[in-house]
């Protein structure tokens, strides 16, 4: 997918909040036209430039994330994770939740979870433990959900790997069909999510979006955490001790 086909989708969806993969814009002229085109048409925006291809002059990658500008705030989130041309994070604030850490990222084809992948993974990973608060990663993570798990992604974030039950994936590639474009949900949020489903027929190819959908009243939800208790202590107190009474005050 590329800037051009994706403008086409984004004038028709009805989400609030979008993360783009693939951009492919390299020059901060690309990013600065793009910015003002989301304005113009709704959008307040947050971009990563793609790295430009010596050979063929052209970009590889580029991460963005778009919010509806009328009613959902967006922050860069540069504190907590730098941005790059495989991703970029930003503090959302969306009516009705808590203030959002979303980060949207691409990791590398035909590598699996090795190499640059794991070391991507892992500062987002970091980012979002040390936000603490409700969290989603939306991603081409060109490798399976059921990978990512076995991974051990899921205890390592706090979170639940969330993807469509998709019979025809989410990428056509010359190997078939895979499902490889989904998301990763703080616990919290997972707990709420109403539908994730694989959305067809916007034009965009080899990938079709994905979109997640929670419950309303998100915020009115109870999730059940479990929290190790405050250890007691190891050495003897010094002072006074309590003088219990013993079991020969109930003979007789």
């Amino acid at each position: 997918n590329s800037w051009g086909t994706l403008r086409g989708c984004i004038t028709k969806t009805t989400a609030r909040v979008i993360c783009i993969q693939e951009h492919r814009l390299h020059t901060q002229a690309q990013i600065d036209a793009a910015s003002r085109w989301c304005f113009e048409h709704g959008w307040k925006s947050i971009w990563s430039r793609a790295n430009r291809n010596e050979d063929s002059g052209e970009g590889s990658g580029g991460v963005a994330i778009l919010v509806r500008k009328d009613h959902v705030g967006i922050a860069p989130a540069e504190d907590l994770l730098s941005p790059t041309a495989r991703c970029v994070a930003a503090k959302v604030d969306v009516p009705g939740c808590r203030r959002l850490l979303i980060t949207s990222a691409y990791f590398r084809c035909t590598v699996g979870l090795k190499h640059d992948n794991v070391q991507l993974l892992e500062n987002i990973t970091a980012a979002t433990r040390k936000w603490t608060g409700p969290s989603i990663l939306g991603a081409d993570f060109n490798t399976t959900p059921q990978a990512l798990i076995a991974s051990g992604v899921e205890e390592a974030m706090h979170a639940k790997v969330t993807a469509p039950e998709a019979p025809l994936g989410t990428c056509k590639t010359s190997k078939g069909n895979r499902t490889i474009d989904f998301f990763i949900l703080s616990n919290d949020l997972a707990g709420g999510v109403d539908q994730v489903k694989v959305v067809h027929g916007t034009g965009l190819s080899p990938h079709s979006p994905v979109q997640v959908t929670f419950q309303p009243n998100l915020t009115s939800l109870r999730a059940r955490h479990l929290r190790k208790p405050q250890s007691l202590p190891k050495s003897r107190i010094i002072g006074p001790h309590l003088q219990l009474q013993g079991w020969d005050l109930l003979s007789g």
